[in-house]
């Protein structure tokens, strides 16, 4: 063991922790149990020696630095499930149970290189078309209504306003009514196989009623993507990073 002068590490580290928990209920055949999924993803481990063995005593002071990978290294985040963290420990000792330790965590801004990441595909224009098929209610059953999407492009920024187009076809004999654009924040955890996800609407707005046998376009040009989602800042698409244990996708959804 070691046992001569104190020394002084930094270490600089960033992981993500997932637990989902399942619980199934007891049945005739026996009871039921709780089953936890749990994974971690490391992705910063930098161990910054910062003192040797000494007998320095009063206020010292120790400037570090510990440049951040730049290759995709995913933005602090967390759900109900878990989170990616990143923190700097001090240690202060000589490796026994009297040694000091302590911890501050640090905030990885969520951040899209362009530099690394293909936008190949999300300048160009995009044209979605659906054919729904409604039965029941006012509707006629059986009868198709056509939906065509277009946008001039897939990618936004913060505060930036999504123009696009929808198109609605009606072929039943009755009104379509209530239609709704929403963008939607799909997030998704994982741990040993087993996946969770949430859906979170960031912004929604109602569409035009369509007469039966008819045809309605339907423009909009101030559909803003929102600047804050959380207190880190708006998560980007894909985390900003390889992050194999979360996922993070933006959908434009219309609904009729």
């Amino acid at each position: 063991m070691y046992s001569g002068l104190p020394v002084l590490n930094v270490v600089v580290s960033g992981k993500a922790d997932v637990e989902i928990v399942v619980q199934t209920h007891g049945t005739n055949l026996g009871a039921g149990y709780t089953h936890y999924y749990r994974e971690t993803e490391t992705y910063l481990n930098a161990v910054i020696p910062l003192l040797g063995k000494t007998n320095l005593s009063g206020r010292l002071v120790f400037p570090f630095d510990c440049p951040l990978p730049t290759d995709h290294l995913p933005c602090t985040f967390g759900n109900i499930y878990g989170a990616i963290s990143y923190k700097v420990t001090a240690h202060w000792g000589t490796f026994t149970e009297n040694d000091i330790r302590k911890e501050v965590p640090f905030i990885v801004a969520p951040f899209l290189d362009l530099n690394r990441t293909s936008l190949l595909g999300y300048i160009e224009p995009s044209l979605n078309t659906d054919a729904v098929d409604v039965g029941g209610g006012c509707f006629s059953s059986g009868k198709i209504t056509k939906l065509e999407v277009y946008f001039p492009k897939r990618y936004f920024i913060p505060g930036e306003f999504i123009r696009f187009t929808v198109i609605i076809k009606n072929g039943n004999d009755g009104w379509v009514r209530n239609s709704t654009m929403k963008l939607v924040l799909d997030t998704a955890s994982s741990a040993e196989g087993m996946d969770r996800s949430n859906e979170t609407t960031l912004e929604e707005m109602y569409g035009p009623d369509v007469k039966p046998k008819s045809e309605a376009v339907w423009e909009v040009n101030d559909f803003m993507v929102p600047v804050t989602q959380h207190p880190y800042g708006v998560i980007p698409t894909g985390l900003g990073g390889g992050c194999g244990l979360f996922r993070a996708n933006y959908y434009l959804r219309v609904t009729l």
